[in-house]
């Protein structure tokens, strides 16, 4: 059997249902199966965290959505995946959508290297947080032209795929 030592001097048992964690998102303590912490973070709990299970779900569309930070990385050579994945946790973390969030990451990594980068109304709308009128209002009221694309006709399916 395993033990943690108290400040008193106790020894306290380790064990599969007494071991807690702080969860980094919102400080929550929360329980947490240790064999998996052990496995998921290869022995080295020192550096483990451990999010609350609310903080897990705030934070599921950084896995069910990795193939459009995976596509904003790619855009910005040098920037990593995991660079994007930061800025979109912290995003989620002060309660930004995913979309917002990854709209931030675009911006911000535009701004840094200079690089352009093409928003589209749906794209400005999730950032503010209103419907696609909204936005193209707002945009107006600022004096921000719109820009639209079009093809020769029967190439339309296109730009529904970019």
């Amino acid at each position: 059997m395993l033990y943690v030592k108290s400040e008193a001097g106790e020894l306290i048992p380790i064990t599969c249902e007494g071991v807690f964690a702080k969860c980094p998102g919102c400080g929550a303590v929360h329980q947490v199966d240790i064999s998996e912490i052990m496995e998921s973070c290869g022995g080295d709990v020192e550096d483990a965290n451990v999010y609350c299970g609310e903080c897990s779900k705030r934070h599921l569309p950084l896995w069910e959505r990795a193939d459009e930070i995976e596509a904003v990385a790619v855009r910005f050579p040098g920037v990593s995946v995991g660079q994007i994945q930061e800025i979109v946790r912290s995003g989620l973390d002060h309660g930004f959508s995913f979309e917002t969030a990854l709209v931030g990451a675009r911006l911000a990594y535009a701004m840094q290297t200079g690089q352009e980068e093409l928003f589209s109304l749906d794209d400005v709308a999730a950032a503010l947080g209103c419907t696609k009128e909204e936005a193209a209002a707002e945009m107006e009221r600022h004096g921000i032209q719109g820009m639209t694309i079009s093809t020769l006709p029967g190439f339309e399916w296109l730009l529904g795929k970019m």
